[in-house]
């Protein structure tokens, strides 16, 4: 009897893992299928080597950006180089990243910083809070924002024994936030076990100086959150169940489930429109690719809008728009050196079928229109030709100038002068188009 209950046993729990196996294999083989267009107005934003993992954005339209994230299983492109904390001011016509220095007593060594969220006091202080994985641990690092000179000056480190494999962080008062758990185990073997079996039981914290405690559970991988408009609810992406959840907010801070939105792509992070209130995610359309990394076909990622979340119809877009033809999936030779590229915004989704993510993709409206509305995307990209378009901008440049010092007043030389300055203005054009 005791051999026909241990086979017995034994049989179930194989056919469990099977099920589990074959369940896992269609999650990460099934691809999303991107209708592409062209956009108009992008231009690279160098400096961010890294990859980008997450942006948040000011209303003053000051954006900070997270980068050199090293995250198990997913590529890292400088594995021997902290992470670090950009600002790129959007109201400039041409935004650069700036790298932020930290005041010391940080070790800026240990800094790999995952979502990040700011929160702005009533004396208008602005503090950053990042999700960081010192020795692939993860805490919650407090930076007070210095505009003058623009640094970062770091306040705390929280620790919580259920700080375990956090991702996202979405802040709603001083030392208050909600925290996502995107694996219930942290050692890799336990990891890949805990992803073919899919028990969901990922989660959402809130912490405070008072209390900590889990809130939600029951996902199968809680990666980004965010608030509605008026902090009534929470938005939590479930990025293997391919899905949003819609949470409501309780005056003890608890959430309670309200709709969930299917959306057939791994759902990353998720950002809110603050003029319309629709929900903004970044996807991977391409699981298996983004599992196995190849720069020779790397993996595409598309952002979605959902309008009116909270109503009974919300609208999931289908519309998506493909970054430019030098990055298209027709040119897949890319990625040696990610970068950054900030586009216009229409009322159109944004979608870039290149290898934006480097380890996650990280998308936001962000930049600002005449009546100092957020109107624009960021969206990670990288593109392998960046240098050589560098490299034809400059050279045309100097031939230029070059041609237009060894001119003259004579006709000749004025003709050879200005086609001087059409070769350069010409080899800027070819950059700009591509």
């Amino acid at each position: 009897m005791g051999k026909l209950v241990a086979l017995t046993v034994l049989g179930a729990s194989l056919a469990l893992l099977g099920e589990r196996l074959l369940n896992f294999r269609e999650r990460v083989s099934t691809s999303r299928e991107i209708k592409p267009t062209e956009p108009q107005n992008c231009h690279l934003i160098e400096g961010l080597e890294n990859g980008s993992e997450d942006i948040d954005i000011l209303p003053s339209g000051l954006a900070f950006i997270s980068t050199g994230l090293k995250y198990p299983g997913m590529p890292s492109f400088a594995p021997d180089k902290p992470g670090r904390i950009f600002l790129m001011d959007l109201n400039e016509p041409y935004p650069k990243a700036q790298a932020l220095e930290i005041s010391d007593g940080f070790d800026q060594d240990s800094l790999n910083p995952h979502g990040i969220s700011t929160f702005i006091d009533k004396d208008n202080t602005v503090y950053l809070y990042a999700v960081n994985h010192p020795h692939m641990d993860s805490t919650v690092e407090i930076f007070k924002f210095e505009e003058q000179p623009r640094s970062l000056v770091h306040l705390k480190t929280i620790k919580h024994e259920l700080f375990e494999s956090v991702n996202d962080i979405v802040v709603l008062g001083p030392e208050q936030f909600y925290a996502t758990r995107d694996h219930y185990f942290t050692s890799h073997f336990l990891v890949l076990l805990e992803m073919i079996l899919d028990p969901h039981w990922t989660s959402v914290l809130f912490y405070s100086p008072k209390e900590v405690k889990v809130v939600a559970q029951g996902f199968s991988s809680a990666n980004g959150i965010t608030v509605s408009l008026d902090q009534k609810y929470v938005y939590v992406a479930d990025v293997t169940a391919k899905n949003i959840h819609i949470m409501k907010k309780h005056n003890n801070w608890d959430l309670t489930p309200v709709k969930v939105i299917q959306l057939g792509t791994l759902v990353d992070n998720l950002t809110v429109d603050p003029a319309t209130g629709d929900i903004l995610a970044g996807c991977h359309p391409n699981p298996m690719k983004l599992l196995i990394y190849n720069p020779e076909d790397p993996p595409g990622s598309e952002v979605l809008r959902i309008q009116d979340p909270l109503s009974d119809n919300p609208r999931p877009s289908d519309e998506d728009v493909e970054l430019s033809a030098s990055s298209a999936p027709g040119l897949p030779r890319c990625c040696h050196a990610p970068a950054l590229m900030i586009m216009d915004r229409t009322s159109e989704p944004v979608t870039q079928p290149q290898l934006n993510v480097l380890i996650r993709v990280a998308l936001v409206m962000v930049s600002i229109d005449n009546s100092k509305t957020l109107t624009k995307t960021l969206v990670v990209v990288s593109d392998s030709k960046t240098e050589k378009r560098k490299k034809g901008r400059k050279e045309g440049r100097k031939e230029g100038r070059k041609e237009g010092r060894e001119g003259t007043k004579t006709k000749k030389n004025r003709e050879e002068r200005s086609e001087g300055k059409r070769y350069g203005e010409k080899e800027m054009d070819k950059f700009n188009q591509r």
